[in-house]
């Protein structure tokens, strides 16, 4: 029997929620939240291309292996030391900017919701 693993914060910002490790972090009510946050961007906001590329295998792979090789938040630990998990991968020059970086692994960054929120909030 394998041992149980130790429950931790929901990952979405402010939620005190204790879910179990291992099961991807979001509690049940913001799980929903966060899948029709990436529909509605997806269908707003991303033209069909870039939609495609953020839901092709390749993108999927490379996110993987990013998030295993920089699990935690780039910007938190470089600029405060603060051990933060990462929750998203995020592209230093956006795809639509130029394409044909969408799949180079240093045009990549692991970041929490926090910092993700403040690039785009044009705060960087």
């Amino acid at each position: 029997m394998s041992p149980m693993r130790s429950k931790v914060p929901c990952r979405f910002p402010g939620c005190p929620t204790l879910v179990p490790g291992g099961t991807g972090g979001y509690c049940q009510e913001h799980e929903g939240i966060k899948k029709q946050r990436y529909k509605d961007y997806d269908n707003k906001s991303r033209d069909k291309q870039s939609a495609d590329f953020y839901n092709s295998p390749a993108w999927r792979r490379l996110r993987k292996m990013k998030m295993q090789q920089n699990p935690l938040c780039e910007r938190c630990y470089k600029d405060a030391g603060r051990i933060i998990p990462a929750t998203i991968v995020h592209h230093r020059v956006e795809v639509k900017q130029d394409w044909s970086r969408r799949l180079s692994m240093d045009n990549l960054i692991s970041v929490c919701d926090s910092c993700h929120a403040h690039i785009h909030g044009g705060k960087d």
